[in-house]
């Protein structure tokens, strides 16, 4: 009895498959049934086209061309609706003034071939192999059949950016209007701008596998380019809160990602937030730190974005409130500066680091940066000191709560990363 359910249910399995073909201007209707346990017309089934274009397409005609004596051909003129879509796209990515594509003929050889508006008519072997390629890439792209898969191997090979930026947005065009999938390999560092053109991967060779990345890294991109660009910013107020940051970075392994920036007085923090939110930079990569001792309350630090950040425009509150998540602060005990509380935390210590020796030495100050700043005289070795005196002053109980907004900020970006 299953037998016999099972073998009538197959015989019920069926679909239609209708393919618009984009270059015939019609639908074409094909039935698939399943027979007893097998699928008819398998031989029929749809098949995907794919075209490979390697860097051999990039040889200039003229290099290939053995032929050493004088080389006759006569030329005949492309015009298809195709030709003319062919002509105008070329024209746009190398700046030229293509009127006609044409087809130059001798022997058993052919070279495509171009007439400009100017009357000027050359051949592939005249032409620029960046220019030869473009147009090769434009023809494959226009003449496939929808739904076809189109592989070129270095796309920007011999293009200057423009031309390059230029050819992105075409064949992104072009493969939306046609149904296309176009797959593409480029060393250039502009697609990272034409992500609006592209789904970007980017690809990582290592000793035993291959890494693909959704987004580039700044490991990666040093090994593209031996440039360092660092993906967040982290601002404050002087040297001693970028050794704090530093600190944090370190043991997080974060440091070359981030780069810290000094702003100058806590006031300055509310101008250089507004100022992001204002020129519509990724407020999601960047920290604004105060140090604590002023503006403790979101809404003390929400009156001084006022302040600097005024109108009456519509979205102006939510430009306010963006502005405002972009600022944390180091969490201070009441009544206190972070030079006095991390000189509290030396004092705290066991007596066997040099740091928390000089520390001791100091019971009283004329200002509050002199609590670090007389550490620093005694080592005489400068801000390198601030190094030291964090990795002593992070060993105390209480440092983790004191830097949990900038760490827990910092560990949120580990995770992109």
């Amino acid at each position: 009895v299953n037998e016999l359910l099972r073998s009538k249910l197959l015989t019920q399995f069926s679909f239609t498959l209708i393919n618009y073909d984009f270059n015939e201007k019609k639908e074409i209707s094909k039935k698939y049934e399943k027979q007893e346990d097998r699928w008819a017309r398998y031989a029929s089934r749809p098949q995907r086209d794919t075209y490979f274009m390697g860097i051999s397409s990039s040889i200039p005609e003229i290099e290939l061309e053995k032929k050493t004596s004088f080389i006759n051909y006569t030329s005949k003129k492309l015009n298809d609706k195709l030709t003319e879509k062919i002509v105008k796209d070329a024209s746009y990515i190398l700046n030229q003034n293509y009127e006609e594509l044409l087809s130059h003929e001798t022997g058993r050889k052919k070279y495509m071939g171009v007439r400009t508006k100017d009357g000027i008519v050359y051949s592939a072997l005249s032409m620029g192999a960046g220019e030869q390629r473009v147009i090769k890439i434009l023809q494959t792209a226009y003449s496939a059949y929808q739904y076809s898969l189109i592989l070129i191997d270095e796309i920007d090979l011999l293009l200057h950016v423009d031309a390059f930026r230029k050819l992105i947005q075409t064949l992104s065009y072009i493969a939306t209007d046609r149904n296309l999938q176009i797959i593409f390999t480029t060393h250039s560092l502009e697609m990272q701008h034409l992500g609006q053109y592209a789904d970007i991967r980017y690809i990582e060779q290592q000793k035993d596998k291959m890494l693909v990345y959704n987004s580039i890294n700044p490991d990666l991109l040093y090994k593209m380019s031996g440039e360092i660009k660092r993906k967040y910013s982290i601002y404050v107020e002087d040297g001693f809160a970028a050794a704090i940051v530093q600190k944090i970075a370190r043991e997080l392994n974060m440091l070359r990602h981030i780069s810290t920036i000094i702003y100058g007085s806590a006031e300055n923090a509310f101008t250089v937030a507004a100022g992001k939110v204002l020129s519509g930079e990724d407020t999601e990569s960047i920290l604004i730190v105060i140090d604590g001792d002023k503006f403790t309350t979101q809404e003390e630090k929400r009156n001084q974005l006022k302040k600097v950040l005024t109108g009456t425009e519509s979205g102006h509150d939510e430009k306010i409130e963006q502005a405002l998540s972009t600022i944390v602060q180091f969490n201070l005990p009441p009544n206190s500066t972070p030079e006095k509380y991390i000189h509290s935390l030396l004092i705290a210590m066991d007596d066997s680091q040099e740091c928390v020796v000089c520390a001791k030495n100091i019971t009283g100050v004329s200002n509050s940066h002199e609590w670090i700043g007389n550490i620093v005289e005694q080592m005489g070795i400068g801000e390198q000191a601030y190094s030291t005196i964090m990795d002593v002053a992070s060993e105390h109980p209480s440092w983790g709560r004191y830097v949990s907004n900038v760490k827990e900020w910092i560990m949120s970006k580990r995770e992109e990363i």
